[in-house]
């Protein structure tokens, strides 16, 4: 993808959620902490993406912890996207609260990109 249709922004106040949208997709880096009071960044980046009629990937490489209600509301949000929603580098927490709440159904995961 051309260099110069990426464009990289953090939400206005968390810079632990950082949206990348490119010509074909989009991609959501989450770092760092995510406990309760980052919940909203994730909620007003998601609302951004609402329109976007194109694949978005969830990267998690560089996450060192996301709260339950977090890991909610990506899959609430990939339930209602229109497009493929992929998460990448899930940790084995994510990923069993997904299995649990049945979330993982409208998501794909990124095999060779599981965290350890």
């Amino acid at each position: 993808m051309p260099e110069d249709h990426v464009h990289d922004t953090a939400t206005p106040t968390c810079p632990q959620v950082q949206v990348r949208l490119a010509t074909d997709s989009a991609t959501v880096v989450l770092s760092g902490e995510f406990g309760p009071e980052v919940q909203s960044c994730l909620e007003y980046a998601l609302r951004q993406l609402r329109p976007i009629r194109k694949p978005i990937t969830v990267d998690a490489q560089d996450l060192t912890f996301i709260s339950s209600s977090g890991i909610m509301t990506l899959g609430a949000f990939a339930r209602a996207h229109s497009h493929e929603v992929t998460l990448r580098n899930v940790t084995p927490s994510m990923l069993l609260i997904l299995q649990i709440s049945t979330l993982i159904d409208f998501v794909t995961i990124e095999p060779a990109h599981l965290a350890h």
